[in-house]
């Protein structure tokens, strides 16, 4: 369960240079080239399974892609589905076309409004958040570009990976974004004119109060009596006034604090995570409760103030979050973030780990990380 939460969360470093826009897709290539169509997809619902059976059938060459006579022209708009204009339709594609566009595109513009997405509010209650995390440039539309980053993420199968696309393209992209007059006055906290990142991420604080919501519900009505040792520092974290009970507000409370770390590294946001009075200090109320905590205060509180600054518990907290990401591939996403002088290897101060964590996962030995090497499990 830590790794759900430590993993949740992103740097946000501006770019100098900002990238324009049509360098997105070279740079979601490596990551769509994932989202093989015969994968196993865990998460898939109904529909989207059926409709990749369909591709499945007429993709005679298992290639993954559908020609013009793999698709049948005269039946079907190739060029209309060939979002990408490269002369052959991804499972994504088709996915979009008959997910999407013939569903739910009305106005047969190639994009799903606002407007349009609201009927699916009669069969989900939280579309219209998931319409607000889906709509990455604000603009009140669902674009093919948009369902693709979300598609390729899901099949990533990494718990928070949406969140990682987002955070990472707004990163990469600040002058992408065209937030719609509506989406301004919602989200636009300091009035600037602009979307920031930290007011972009907050938008799915509601999504993630009802995700927690369920998980603690599920547990019964006794969480703290029948938690195990893996959902107990969450709990801890969720209930701010330590009386064993969690309420809306803490709750709602613990996503606005997952959407402040969602612009740090891992170790960054484990701490915010836990700061619920917001004092960018850990006390022993906020984590006293924590197995093994008592020990770290007494060790590293070097300033004996009976509060941890971050930079007290960095280290530690950085081994404990980052090994682990690594082994499991999901640190590509912080890969530019961490790669301080850009030269796309990281270094085994760059990385933050061990030497000995660090030589495990440098396959060719040449003291540098790739990106490869990162992402192989």
């Amino acid at each position: 369960m830590f790794a759900i939460l430590l993993t949740f969360f992103l740097i946000f470093k501006p770019q100098i240079n900002p990238y324009k826009h049509q360098d997105v897709e070279d740079y979601l290539q490596p990551y769509k080239n994932l989202y093989r169509c015969d994968a196993n997809f865990s998460n898939e619902d109904e529909g989207s399974k059926v409709i990749r059976e369909e591709f499945l059938r007429k993709d005679k060459n298992k290639d993954c892609f559908l020609s013009k006579q793999e698709l049948n022209i005269f039946a079907l708009d190739f060029n209309d589905m060939d979002e990408s204009n490269n002369n052959q339709i991804s499972l994504n594609e088709f996915l979009f076309q008959k997910n999407l566009k013939d569903w739910l595109d009305e106005d047969q513009n190639g994009l799903i409004s606002y407007k349009e997405w609201k009927i699916v509010e009669q069969f989900l209650p939280e579309a219209m958040m998931m319409f607000a995390i889906l709509d990455f440039d604000m603009d009140d539309n669902i674009s093919f570009y948009e369902y693709d980053i979300n598609k390729t993420a899901e099949y990533l199968q990494v718990e928070d990976a949406i969140g990682f696309f987002h955070a990472d393209l707004m990163s990469l992209y600040p002058t992408f974004t065209n937030p719609s007059k509506r989406n301004l006055e919602t989200h636009d906290q300091n009035m600037d004119g602009k979307i920031q990142i930290e007011e972009y991420v907050m938008k799915g604080s509601g999504l993630i109060t009802l995700v927690f919501m369920d998980m603690i519900k599920s547990m019964g009505p006794e969480p703290f009596e029948t938690t195990s040792a893996e959902m107990l520092p969450i709990l801890i974290a969720l209930d701010k006034n330590g009386d064993n009970k969690i309420t809306n507000n803490e709750y709602s409370d613990f996503a606005k604090r997952l959407c402040l770390g969602a612009n740090k590294l891992p170790e960054e946001s484990f701490f915010i995570l836990f700061d619920s009075d917001y004092s960018q200090t850990l006390d022993l109320f906020e984590v006293g409760d924590l197995e093994g905590f008592l020990y770290i205060f007494e060790t590293m509180d070097l300033n004996q103030n009976f509060e941890l600054e971050f930079n007290e518990i960095q280290d530690l907290l950085m081994g404990f979050t980052r090994y682990d990401k690594f082994k499991e591939g999901k640190l590509i996403f912080y890969f530019g973030k961490m790669d301080k002088n850009n030269d796309d290897e990281l270094t085994l101060n760059e990385s933050g780990l061990s030497l000995e964590n660090f030589q495990k996962i440098d396959k060719n030995n040449d003291m540098s990380l790739s990106r490869r090497e990162i992402y192989a499990k």
